[in-house]
């Protein structure tokens, strides 16, 4: 499987980790994992296009990851926990921008 949705790890259209390491869930139970199970929402980044990123604790060892475009158009994704944490540091770095807890 090739690079199928990363195009830019940035901001662009593509998600901003290595799909291979990802489980893309459906925005059902995405939805339910993140409005509706026991998790911990850890961090929500904005990007200055509009776009975020938000990472639920799912497991000690899990993530999930919900991206939202500028449009609303949401994809979730399950992670490992290092993938996350390596991710978000990097996003950081890259001109995404810290959003408060209530966001």
């Amino acid at each position: 499987m090739a690079s199928h949705g990363v195009r830019d790890q940035s901001g662009g259209r593509g998600v901003p980790f290595d799909i291979e390491s990802a489980h893309r869930l459906s925005c059902e139970l995405g939805e339910y994992l993140t409005e509706h199970a026991p998790v911990d929402q850890s961090v929500s980044l904005r990007y200055g296009t509009g776009k975020t990123l938000t990472a639920y604790t799912l497991t000690e060892h899990s993530c999930v990851v919900k991206i939202q475009t500028p449009a609303g158009r949401l994809r979730f994704f399950e992670l490992p926990r290092d993938t996350v944490e390596a991710t978000i540091d990097r996003l950081r770095r890259d001109d995404w921008r810290q959003l408060d807890s209530g966001a």
